[in-house]
């Protein structure tokens, strides 16, 4: 009869002791009770970004085909819109709440991340078009997003607030008076009329924001015990 040299069977009896030592895989992490909801914002911010990205690109594109005296100023503006990107990727990489409120905090946070880089692509736009023609289309546009946002505010709108809508659609009018005329400006008229239209957009803009914002209600509070 063959027998095993000892040597082996010490060599199989450790590895059997191994087999049966050897830690159980880890369990995987357990899902925070935000973590689900966290993932659902980040993917729909990652869509509502695509459209703000496209413009970006095609600012750059845009940059790169333009004369020398307009070039670096195009860039500086490029490099904004690029650095603000990245803090809205970096925060929303970032983003961690424990409760329902912490992460209607911090969608609010990147919301507003989100306009503001908004504006500032549209401002660009208007600063970098290359023509009247284009400066008014790319104007059009615009106005026709904010003529949405009036029209929802307007459906909306509080008693105390018809005052301040009215003076908004009137901006609204100037605004729109002084895109009809681009048609018949200079080269020259251009610029003057170009840097008056980005103001007119950022005062209509800034005066909805005002709007939206909502208005603290102060609330009479007694001590406990008092009727």
């Amino acid at each position: 009869m063959k027998r095993f040299p000892l040597i082996a069977l010490c060599s199989l009896t450790l590895l059997f002791a191994a087999c049966e030592t050897e830690p159980a895989e880890a369990p995987p992490p357990e899902m925070g009770a935000m973590d689900a909801d966290i993932e659902a914002y980040r993917a729909d911010v990652n869509v509502r970004t695509q459209r703000l990205d496209n413009a970006i690109a095609e600012l750059e594109t845009k940059a790169q085909n333009a004369g020398e005296e307009m070039r670096e100023d195009y860039n500086d503006r490029i490099a904004d819109l690029r650095e603000e990107r990245m803090e809205i990727a970096n925060d929303l990489d970032a983003l961690h709440a424990e409760t329902a409120e912490e992460l209607r905090e911090a969608e609010a946070d990147i919301n507003d991340e989100l306009d503001e880089l908004d504006d500032n692509i549209n401002e660009a736009q208007l600063a970098m078009a290359q023509n009247a023609e284009e400066l008014r289309m790319s104007a059009n546009r615009q106005l026709e997003e904010l003529d949405r946002d009036i029209a929802e505010m307007k459906a909306n709108a509080a008693e105390n607030s018809q005052e301040a809508i009215a003076a908004m659609e009137q901006q609204r009018q100037e605004l729109a008076a002084d895109l009809d005329t681009l048609g018949n400006a200079t080269a020259d008229q251009l610029e003057d009329m170009r840097q008056g239209i980005i103001d007119g957009f950022n005062n209509l803009r800034a005066s909805i924001a005002d709007l939206r914002v909502p208005v603290d209600v102060d609330v009479e509070t007694k001590p406990a015990g008092s009727m």
